[in-house]
């Protein structure tokens, strides 16, 4: 038996155009009995059968069960066990689709211990290690305007991004291409001031310092808080 599902799948088409139905009512309740008794029990033998069904079917069970096979619904081994190929197959599906399911588990365990942010991601949502993934590939990959294209602000912005992954966020490739866009509107200068303030704050966004109160969406300098 497949110990993984209560039930295996019915065909109906199969079953109204099929072999069974030029079989006699008493033939076609015993066959499906038997299949559902092989799906429960993984096997079952004719004398179970003919302890079950003797007094309960108007003829002779055995006679039946010969009839079955002659007609090729199961096969009664030498034994004396009964077989029926479409149950067999169908646990052999199953078996093997848990098996595959197993597989992919162990593998993805295993590919998630062996990931940098396994320990630092768990329980904290889905798609973070995806995002880690970006996060990683984006460093490798930046295009630096020209004004912003030097050592300083490469370091701060290393920084700035460090501060973002610390914070369990990320930047997708549009959004990173965008802030760095609107930061070369104010120069490498004011950039590293801006974001060095930032990190010091620990904002989501990027924004320079003022003399009043904290900055707010509305305000100007929120140029610098795309892509949280």
């Amino acid at each position: 038996m497949s110990k993984n599902l209560p039930y295996f799948r019915f065909y109906s088409d199969e079953w109204n155009s099929g072999l069974i139905t030029v079989e006699s009512m008493e033939a076609q309740g015993l066959f499906i009995n038997i299949c559902s008794l092989l799906w429960s029990k993984g096997e079952i033998s004719v004398d179970h059968i003919l302890k079950r069904f003797s007094g309960k079917c108007q003829g002779n069970p055995k006679a039946t069960l010969e009839v079955l096979q002659a007609d090729g619904l199961l096969t009664l081994t030498n034994d004396g066990k009964i077989e029926v190929k479409f149950i067999r197959d169908e646990m052999s599906k199953v078996d093997s689709y848990i098996e595959k399911q197993r597989e992919y588990g162990r593998l993805g365990g295993l590919k998630q211990k062996g990931s940098p942010s396994h320990n630092k991601g768990k329980g904290k949502g889905k798609g973070k290690g995806k995002g880690k993934e970006v996060k990683e590939s984006i460093k490798e990959n930046i295009s630096f305007p020209g004004n912003l294209n030097n050592d300083s602000f490469k370091q701060v912005f290393k920084l700035w991004l460090k501060h973002k992954s610390e914070r369990k966020e990320f930047y997708k490739s549009t959004g990173l291409t965008t802030l760095l866009s609107r930061l070369s509107k104010i120069g490498s200068e004011r950039s590293i001031k801006a974001i060095e303030y930032s990190i010091s704050q620990n904002w989501a966004g990027i924004y320079e310092e003022k003399q009043s109160s904290t900055p707010k969406q509305s305000e100007s300098d929120e140029l610098f808080a795309s892509a949280k």
